[in-house]
């Protein structure tokens, strides 16, 4: 045993024996560690969620590697790496679900604006409305100054919301590839 702190249940019992499991057991600890610099031992640890929240659902993907008896660890490792690949594609749909609803601003009622939606959809990417009627182009010129500010406010939001997220990605991916260089590392 290299390492007693990373060492599974049935290492540190008198006489018991390493298996498979044992480094799924250290894998699900360094996978918390990475996140919240500390080795959980027992009940009340930090949790990945406690440092990060955008990789909350890493503490589900934890607790299946930090189970007490090798039988109950997720294993093999290829288990592991297609739960990992779900769980994080579950979580970048539910939060670019909730990035799309609150990128929803409500309309203020303008007398300008007299407008009804009739379709929307989302295509390529995009949310597209369908109105009723063509809007006239002088509107967009004309409209007052606070309507103006309000559209480059929310487009600037927009360009940092955006620019977060290609960061967020970038940190998701290194991430991902350290715990697969830990599981390969395993094999």
């Amino acid at each position: 045993m290299a390492n007693y702190m990373y060492a599974s249940p049935e290492q540190k019992k008198i006489g018991g024996e390493a298996c498979y499991q044992s480094d799924i057991y250290a894998a699900g600890l360094i996978l918390n560690e990475m996140f919240t610099k500390e080795v959980p031992q027992a009940a009340g640890y930090k949790t990945i969620a406690d440092v990060n929240s955008e990789y909350a659902f890493l503490d589900e993907l934890f607790v299946k590697l930090f189970q007490q008896s090798p039988d109950d660890r997720l294993y093999p490792e290829s288990k592991i790496l297609n739960e990992l690949a779900l769980m994080a594609k579950n979580a970048i749909s539910a939060r670019q679900a909730k990035e799309l609803e609150e990128s929803v601003y409500e309309m203020e009622d303008n007398e300008e604006c007299s407008y009804s939606v009739k379709r929307i959809d989302y295509e390529g990417g995009y949310l597209v409305f369908e109105l009723d009627s063509k809007i006239d182009e002088d509107w967009f010129a004309t409209s007052n100054y606070e309507c103006n500010s309000r559209r480059r406010a929310i487009a600037a939001e927009e360009k940092r919301r955006i620019e977060k997220k290609k960061a967020e990605e970038i940190k998701r991916i290194e991430q991902e590839n350290r715990m697969r260089s830990i599981l390969a590392g395993l094999s």
